[in-house]
C-alpha cells in the first residue's frame, strides 16, 4: 500500500468523514489518495480558513477533526487556527506535504528545497505533537501518537509532515510499528473530595464554575445531573455556555471582566467555589487574581496541572484531574451520600433576585445612536432563532461580546465560542465548519464588518457547497475596540480604526452581489424585529448588513475608577462600568 493510501485509510478507520485543505503539489499524492477516498472534502480557498473550519469542527463534534496544507506557505498560513486550537485545547490533527526528503534543508542551511519550510519547527510550541516523516515504515506510528495525544489528556492539535517521497513509498502494512501509548498521569483525589463535600456542608453561599474541560471531557450529561441534584448555583466559563439552557433555575451565566453583573454578583458575594476544567484566565479573574471570588473558600480541578500553579490565588485544595472524571466520582458521591448539604433556597432566591434585576439588556449606552446596538441584535435574534439553529460567535471586537453576553439559548441550540488568539477572520470559516459538522443544521454567524475581510474569500464555500448559513455583517464603520481604546487612552486620536484614520471597508451589498448570495439589511432600531424576523424566515443562505455604531461599548466591564479624592483604583468585579454607585 502507499503510504498515502495508508494515511487515508487510517483516517476512514478512525470515522472522520470530512476533511478541509487547500490543494498544492507538495501534497499530491495525499490528494489523489484523499479523492479516491469515502471522505468528504470540503475545499477552502485559503490555508488559514482550513484550520479554522477543523478548529470548529471539532468543537462541535467534540472530536478530532482533520485537515491538510501543503508544503511552505500551505503550512505557514494554517498556524493561526493551530494556536487558537493550542490555546483552546481543541483536537486538531493537521497533515502537510512537504518537499523530498533529499530536497530536506540541512543543518545550518536557510532552505533548498523548492517552497520549503521546516514546518515542525515552527508549529512545535503550540501543538502537542509535530513531527516530520522520514521514513516510511514508520508512518504507523507517528499517525497514532498523534491522534491519541491529540485526544487524550489536555487535548489539543498535532501536526504530521509528510514529504512527497515518503506519500509515494510503498509500505506493508502488517509490518508497520505501531503506537504503545503511555498512560496519562491523573491524581487519586477520594481523600481530597470529601474533605471538599465536608466542608460544603458548613458553606452558606456555595456556587460552582463549570469551564470547558467539562465539554471536552464528554461528561456534560454528568454535569448537568449533578448540578440538578445538588440545586446550587451554576456559572459557567463562555466556552462552557451551552452546558446549560438560560431557563435552568440554577444557572446564573458566565462571569468575568466583562459579564452580566449577576454572574459577578453570585461569584463575588459566594463563600464556597468550586472550579472544574477552566483555567480561570484574565478575562475570568479580570486581571485581579487575590481578587477572585475573595472570601470563598475554594477548590479547582484542572488536567494540567501548570495552569492550576500559575494561578496568584489560595486554593483550599487543586485537584489533578480529568473534569469528567472527577465529575463522575463527586455525582456518586453525593447520591449516595443523600445530598447532606444545608439548604440553599435562600441563597438560590437572592441569585435568581439579581438576575432578574441586572439583565445584561438592561444596559445602557453612553450616547444616543440610531444604530443598532449589539445587545438588541442578540435578544431579537434569541427570540426568533428555531430551537435547533448553531450560533457562532466571532473571538474578536464587539460582537464577540454581544453573541456571548446577549444570546440566550434554548432547546436543542448549539453554541460554538472559539476564543484563542481573538482573531479578526476567524467567524466566517467557524461558521462555515459547525455547519458542515452539525449536518447542515441552520448556522447563525454575527461577524464584524473590519474582521469579515480577513477570510472573505471564504464566502465562496457557502455557495459551493449550498450552506445553510445566516450571516449577520455588524456594520460600525471601522474596528471599534481600536476606536475605544484610542479613545479611552489618547482622547480620540484616531489611527487606523476608521474610514478617516485610514481603513476603508468595501460595500458588502457589492460582496454578497460578487459572490451571488442574497443580501438583505436592518438600517436601523426601528426595523431591527421585522428584519431580523425576515432574515430567520427560511434556511436560504444570506447575508445581511446590520448597520450599528461604532461607538457600541462592551458593558458591563470592569474599569479604572476615579475616586473623589484622585486615587485611581482597578474596579473590582462585582463594581462593573458604568457604575453604580454605593
Amino acid at each position: 500500500m502507499k503510504v498515502s493510501d495508508y494515511v487515508i485509510h487510517f483516517l476512514e478507520e478512525h470515522h472522520i468523514k470530512d476533511v478541509f485543505l487547500l490543494s498544492g503539489g507538495g501534497m499530491m499524492h495525499l490528494l489523489d489518495s484523499l479523492a479516491r477516498s469515502t471522505i468528504r472534502p470540503f475545499y477552502n480557498l485559503n490555508e488559514q480558513a482550513t484550520s479554522i473550519c477543523a478548529d470548529a469542527y471539532a468543537q462541535y463534534t467534540n472530536d478530532l477533526s482533520v485537515c491538510m496544507v501543503t508544503t511552505g506557505p500551505g503550512g505557514t498560513n494554517a498556524i493561526t487556527g493551530v494556536v487558537s486550537a493550542y490555546q483552546d485545547s481543541t483536537p486538531m490533527l493537521v497533515i502537510s506535504g512537504q518537499v523530498k526528503t533529499a530536497d530536506l534543508a540541512p543543518e545550518g542551511v536557510r532552505v533548498y528545497g523548492a517552497q520549503e519550510v521546516n514546518i515542525t519547527k515552527i508549529v512545535e510550541p503550540v501543538t502537542k505533537y509535530a513531527v516530520t516523516v522520514k521514513c516510511a515504515e514508520e508512518i504507523r506510528y507517528h499517525l497514532e501518537k498523534a491522534v491519541y495525544l491529540a485526544t487524550n489528556g489536555r487535548r489539543g492539535p498535532v501536526w504530521i509532515d509528510i514529504p512527497l517521497d515518503v506519500q509515494a513509498s510503498d509500505v506493508d502494512p502488517e509490518t508497520l510499528k505501531p503506537y504503545e501509548p503511555e498512560e496519562v498521569f491523573q491524581e487519586e483525589f477520594e481523600e481530597k473530595l470529601n474533605h471538599m463535600l465536608e466542608s460544603l456542608q458548613a458553606a452558606k453561599r456555595p456556587v460552582l464554575l463549570l469551564g470547558h474541560g467539562v465539554v471536552a471531557s464528554g461528561e456534560m450529561e454528568t454535569a448537568r445531573k449533578l448540578c440538578q441534584l445538588m440545586k446550587l448555583p451554576i456559572l459557567t466559563t463562555w466556552r462552557a455556555k451551552e452546558l446549560f439552557r438560560e431557563d435552568n433555575p440554577f444557572y446564573f451565566g458566565e462571569p468575568g471582566s466583562q459579564a452580566p453583573r449577576y454572574s459577578n454578583f453570585v461569584l463575588q458575594r459566594s463563600d464556597w467555589l468550586l472550579v472544574v476544567g477552566s483555567r480561570l484566565d484574565w478575562s475570568l479573574t479580570a486581571f485581579n487574581e487575590p481578587g477572585f471570588a475573595p472570601n470563598a473558600q475554594k477548590y479547582i480541578v484542572d488536567i494540567d496541572k501548570p495552569e492550576m500553579d500559575k494561578l496568584n490565588i489560595q486554593f483550599a485544595e487543586k485537584i489533578h484531574s480529568d473534569a469528567g472524571r472527577f465529575l463522575k466520582a463527586m455525582y456518586k458521591k453525593v447520591r449516595e451520600s443523600g445530598c447532606p448539604f444545608s439548604d440553599q433556597t435562600g441563597w438560590l432566591k437572592t441569585c435568581g433576585e439579581w438576575k432578574k434585576q441586572y439583565p445584561i439588556y438592561n444596559e445602557k449606552q453612553n450616547v444616543e445612536s440610531t444604530g443598532v446596538w449589539g445587545y438588541d441584535f442578540a435578544k431579537v435574534l434569541t427570540k426568533h432563532a428555531s430551537e435547533k439553529d448553531v450560533f457562532v460567535a466571532s473571538p474578536t471586537g464587539r460582537v464577540c461580546i454581544a453573541m456571548n453576553l446577549g444570546v440566550a439559548l434554548r432547546g436543542e441550540q448549539r453554541f460554538v465560542a472559539p476564543r484563542g488568539l481573538g482573531s479578526m477572520g476567524y467567524a466566517l470559516p467557524s461558521a462555515i465548519g459547525a455547519c458542515i459538522a452539525s449536518g447542515y443544521r441552520r448556522t447563525i454567524c454575527f461577524e464584524g464588518d473590519g474582521s469579515l475581510q480577513h477570510n472573505i474569500q471564504e464566502l465562496q464555500l457557502i455557495v459551493t457547497y449550498h450552506l445553510p448559513i445566516k450571516l449577520f455583517i455588524y456594520n460600525n464603520g471601522g474596528y471599534s475596540s481600536i476606536y475605544g481604546m484610542q479613545g479611552n487612552h489618547f482622547n480620540y486620536r484616531l489611527a487606523g480604526c476608521t474610514a478617516e484614520s485610514g481603513v476603508v471597508l468595501p460595500s458588502t451589498q457589492k460582496i454578497a452581489q460578487a459572490y451571488g448570495i442574497t443580501y438583505d439589511c436592518i438600517t436601523d432600531s426601528t426595523v431591527l424585529e421585522e428584519g431580523v424576523a425576515r432574515v430567520l424566515s427560511n434556511d436560504e443562505a444570506i447575508i445581511c448588513e446590520v448597520m450599528g455604531d461604532i461607538r457600541f461599548e462592551e458593558i458591563p466591564r470592569t474599569q479604572t475608577r476615579v475616586h473623589e479624592d484622585g486615587t485611581i483604583t482597578s474596579s473590582s468585579m462585582e463594581d462593573l462600568y458604568p457604575f453604580m454607585g454605593k
